[in-house]
């Protein structure tokens, strides 16, 4: 399925018309991942990039404390109602 879509490399210049925040989050053991996160941190114009230590592609299983902090931090600074 994947392999049907377009590259995210191939989209940045619709991307680049978003206006939606958005947290990017990626492990620093998943080298792909990171590459494409720093073209979504440079391409969106409202994106945030956290980087997790010693963690590989499912950082919120890899660490779920941090990773929900992350999301509640991102959410609370939306100015809307975070979940407790």
């Amino acid at each position: 399925m994947q392999a049907a879509r377009p590259s995210l490399f191939d989209l940045r210049a619709d991307l680049a018309t978003m206006s939606v925040p958005t947290l990017l989050v990626v492990g620093d053991e998943d080298a792909e991942a990171i590459d494409a996160n720093l073209m979504l941190r440079g391409t969106l114009p409202d994106a945030g990039l956290a980087v997790l230590p010693r963690a590989g592609h499912l950082t919120n299983l890899e660490d779920p404390h941090l990773f929900d902090h992350l999301v509640r931090t991102f959410v609370a600074g939306l100015g809307g109602s975070s979940t407790r």
